[in-house]
């Protein structure tokens, strides 16, 4: 049932209504994009410049810049069970040798309270590197990631792991591996 707040802001509902519900847990990587471009309708520019393009997003906790570019696609991937203080969802981003997977909660009228990159694959055009991340149903989020350029040459030493923790007001907190 909606509240009067969230009635009186149809844009949020129609944005909301691109990301499916599904089951947890979920894992994200590249393999699965395809299946989320096939089967969700994309989100329009004006959804987009109003919901996502309104907070800078993190990977870890250092900024990511967002250049608003002709190039960039949105996908919508799917909503996170509903919690009593906000909305989550996630989206992927497809850009130039970068796609990237984002954890993005809201208030319940729509406001953005943080996004997170949570999975990607990048590429400096020699080097491949993978960033995965599975979601359990208590919402916790595991990520790893390491280089993929050679998988015969795979060295877990180098991968790097750590966990996410959805608050109950929708924040982050960062879990990083012990060395």
């Amino acid at each position: 049932m909606l509240t009067e707040k969230e009635k009186n802001n149809p844009e949020w509902q129609k944005f909301y209504n691109f990301f499916p519900e599904i089951d947890l847990p979920v894992s994200l990587s590249e393999e699965y994009t395809g299946i989320f471009t096939k089967y969700n309708k994309p989100i329009s520019q004006e959804l987009i410049d109003l919901f996502i393009l309104q907070k800078p997003l993190f990977f870890g906790d250092q900024e990511i810049e967002q250049d608003p570019e002709e190039l960039i696609e949105y996908v919508p991937c799917f909503r996170l069970p509903e919690q009593k203080e906000y909305y989550g969802v996630v989206y992927w981003k497809a850009d130039l040798l970068k796609y990237t997977y984002i954890i993005h909660t809201y208030d319940k009228t729509g406001k953005s309270i943080a996004s997170q990159v949570i999975a990607s694959t990048t590429s400096d055009g020699k080097n491949i590197r993978q960033i995965v991340a599975t979601i359990d149903p208590d919402l916790e989020i595991y990520i790893i990631g390491g280089d993929a350029t050679d998988p015969k040459a795979y060295d877990p030493s180098k991968s790097k792991a750590f966990s996410l923790e959805i608050t109950p007001d929708g924040q982050f907190i960062h879990h990083f591996e012990e060395k």
